[in-house]
C-alpha cells in the first residue's frame, strides 16, 4: 500500500501535465486544421 500511493501521486502529476498540454495541442491541430482547410 505505501508503495502504491507515491505511484499513484506520480500519475496524477503526469495526468494534470498531460490536461494542461492537452489543449494548446488541440488548440494547436485547430489551428492547422483550419489552415488547410482555407488553403485548400
Amino acid at each position: 500500500m505505501t508503495l502504491v500511493r507515491p505511484r499513484r501521486k506520480r500519475h496524477i502529476q503526469s495526468v494534470g501535465h498531460r490536461t494542461s498540454v492537452t489543449p494548446l495541442a488541440s488548440l494547436g491541430s485547430r489551428i492547422l486544421g483550419t489552415a488547410s482547410n482555407v488553403g485548400s
